[in-house]
């Protein structure tokens, strides 16, 4: 899905940006978002995200990476007729709170936002309106920080995720209609995620499953949405949306191929970062550990000579008998002892270099 294509449906975009481009031609095209017209969701009016900063602290720690993702948008082609305000000070959250923006820090690498605008219940103190929750860790998500942000901006303006298009999918046990050609709950290897034990665990604890169906409730948190987001699976942001009526769906779409994935799009969610660290964890350990046998077996080789050293002067070594003249043999003059010292340096030198490769896997992965 071309991310300008997504773009187009955050909110009344006009004839004229549509046609200006070949691009624009292809705007209502194709997209994969919420839909206001049969969900409890409204769009941003005035194609404006209105947003404010739970407090100074976080808005100091957020705002660069934050206008930084901004630009990214801009420069995927949203057009000029989306924008943002933001609201400071004592007017955040003020005379209509419930529709703004509300933008969180936390420490613990959580990255989430309230797709559009959601119904709000004025009688729910609890119901505070669209949040968007951020993280300045760089090792979640797209992997960068101003990336991530703009990743959650595009859900702030009711995008979902690329990958997530039923329209990529095809058929599976528990939903035989996909009839796309990217790819397929069958192949999706939800067992590298990291939650997964943790899904897998919850299920079998359960005492709302009965004991013959947990086993079918665990094959299915890797080929449904709804059931792994009934378990708080992450599988959930991968597998494709169920509900009709959560996205505007172009019947042409349906069965497309990976020519037709934007690969570079904003709201294509890698899994890098979600899956087990096991592999990972084993390599390093490896690493470490042939670091530390080649810097234990240096040292010896260090040391050696000094330990084997006779503390008693020996008698000068004869001198080697000289070969005569027209003997056959090598020509080379180098004794046998220079020999050996010539290529006993050679192994030092490797064990050098091995140390340094093996400290530098250790310290990189």
């Amino acid at each position: 899905m071309s991310l300008l294509n997504q773009s187009s449906i955050a909110g009344n975009i006009s004839q004229q940006e549509a046609s200006t481009s070949s691009a624009g031609k292809r705007l209502q095209k194709r997209w994969n978002n919420v839909n206001p017209d049969s969900m409890k969701t409204a769009l941003w009016p005035d194609s404006t995200i209105t947003y404010c900063f739970e407090s100074d602290a976080t808005r100091e720690k957020l705002i660069d990476a934050f206008d930084e993702a901004k630009q990214k948008w801009a420069d995927a082609g949203l057009p000029p007729s989306f924008g943002y305000k933001e609201v400071k000070g004592s007017a955040c959250r003020g005379a209509n709170p419930k529709n703004m923006l509300m933008i969180k820090y936390n420490d613990k690498g959580r990255l989430s936002t309230t797709p559009a605008l959601p119904e709000i219940d004025a009688n729910d103190p609890k119901d505070e309106g669209p949040v968007m929750n951020l993280s300045d860790a760089e090792d979640i998500g797209m992997l960068n920080i101003a990336a991530n942000y703009a990743h959650e901006l595009g859900h702030a303006w009711g995008l979902l995720h690329e990958h997530q298009n039923p329209a990529f999918w095809s058929g599976s046990p528990m939903a035989n209609t996909y009839t796309g050609e990217v790819w397929s709950p069958d192949a999706f290897n939800c067992q590298n995620l990291k939650d997964y034990e943790d899904a897998v665990e919850s299920v079998r604890k359960s005492i709302k499953v009965a004991e013959k169906d947990k086993e079918f409730e665990i094959y299915k948190l890797c080929i449904n949405r709804n059931s792994a987001g009934d378990w708080g699976f992450s599988a959930a942001e991968y597998l494709p949306y169920t509900d009709i009526k959560a996205r505007v769906p172009d019947k042409d779409t349906m069965g497309i191929s990976v020519d037709d994935v934007e690969w570079a799009s904003i709201m294509l969610y890698p899994s890098g970062p979600k899956q087990k660290e096991e592999n990972m964890a084993a390599i390093a350990l490896l690493a470490r550990s042939l670091s530390a046998i080649l810097a234990f077996l240096l040292i010896l080789q260090v040391l050696a000579p000094l330990v084997a050293a006779d503390p008693i002067p020996e008698a000068a070594p004869e001198p080697a008998p000289k070969k005569p003249k027209g003997s056959s043999g090598s020509n080379n003059n180098t004794t046998d002892d220079e020999s050996v010292a010539a290529f006993g340096a050679i192994p030092d030198t490797v064990m050098v270099g091995m140390s340094f490769l093996a400290f530098l896997a250790s310290r990189f992965w």
